[in-house]
């Protein structure tokens, strides 16, 4: 009977030992669970910079585009009237 009391005793001990290292576990899952959440909001928060940095630099691309095109059309009338100009001053040297 004492050696029945005795294994109970030690069976009581071991299950003890046992459920304490599950919670321990339970508590390093739950602890994961809770790094696994910051670092998902940390990559949504840098995946929609990245978005919003590539919307502005297809914005600025857009913009020196529009500018490029507009210095170019700009150069050119500018070079048309310089050539007018040139020719109405020959023709005005011509004719005095």
């Amino acid at each position: 009977m004492n050696q029945i009391a005795e294994n109970a005793g030690h069976f009581s001990n071991s299950a003890k030992e046992s459920a304490s290292s599950v919670e321990g576990l339970v508590k390093s899952i739950s602890d994961i669970s809770i790094s696994i959440d910051k670092l998902t909001s940390s990559v949504e928060d840098a995946a929609s910079s990245i978005t919003e940095i590539n919307m502005s630099l297809i914005e600025v691309q857009h913009s020196t585009q529009e500018s490029a095109s507009i210095a170019e059309k700009v150069a050119k009338e500018a070079e048309e009237k310089g050539l007018n100009a040139s020719i109405k001053a020959i023709k005005g040297m011509e004719h005095i």
